[in-house]
């Protein structure tokens, strides 16, 4: 309850125009304080999310732009990353695959 509190303070009385969330959580926390303050998705605040089940974000509303990233493969690149500074080997900074899922809650600045 803090952070929804908090989160719409934030909102209420800053001049932020976009938020990058970490999990639906927060993204749906983010939504509702912007719909309180009659702002717009897109228009007003853009906002995006960080999601690590596929489709995650069409449970909200409006729904919102999302980066994929699965957590599967995070959780094999840290447990690789530590075996190898555990072994003192040599690592190649891992890479992990993303995708953009558009919804239309990014304002385009062209």
């Amino acid at each position: 309850m803090l952070i929804k509190k908090s989160w719409k303070n934030h909102i209420e009385k800053s001049y932020t125009t976009a938020y990058i969330t970490e999990c639906i959580e927060y993204a749906q926390t983010v939504l509702n304080g912007t719909l309180r303050l009659n702002k717009k998705i897109s228009d007003d605040i853009s906002v995006v999310t960080i999601e690590h089940t596929y489709e995650e974000s069409n449970l909200l509303y409006p729904k919102i732009d999302s980066i994929l990233m699965a957590g599967v493969e995070i959780g094999e690149a840290a447990a690789n990353k530590l075996m190898c500074m555990l072994s003192k080997e040599v690592n190649i900074e891992p890479r992990i695959e993303s995708k953009m899922i558009s919804f239309g809650s990014v304002r385009d600045l062209k």
